[in-house]
């Protein structure tokens, strides 16, 4: 009984501080404003991927421009990373839309950029 209760106690060590980190992390992150096209550009010239894919992430961003800032990236010669985002994206707006369509349906665009 002892050695079970000292594994909790360590696995609650080791996992504490990352669960918190992650949470104040996200609180941090969602104390300030949405970023703009300016913002993302500096953190893609600066290779910041984790801030990046934060930016990119965030609930309270204007996903229009998101996704229209990801597919110039693309267009432009792009990177893996803003197509795997981009896909998830318009994957997610695809979900929500729930057209009949495929010439409309944005779940169709989502597969073609993951190929």
């Amino acid at each position: 009984m002892k050695s079970d209760r000292y594994g909790l106690q360590r696995a609650a060590g080791l996992v504490l501080p990352i669960v918190t980190a992650l949470v104040i992390g996200t609180h941090a992150c969602f104390a300030q404003s949405a970023p703009g096209e300016g913002d993302l550009d500096s953190l893609l010239a600066a290779k910041d991927w984790n801030k990046l894919v934060a930016a990119l992430s965030r609930p309270d961003r204007d996903e229009e421009k998101s996704l229209e800032w990801m597919d110039a990236k693309l267009q432009s010669g792009g990177w893996y990373l803003i197509s795997v985002l981009y896909a998830r994206d318009l994957w997610s707006i695809g979900n929500k839309a729930k057209v009949d369509d495929p010439q409309k349906d944005l779940r169709l665009t989502a597969g073609i950029v993951t190929l």
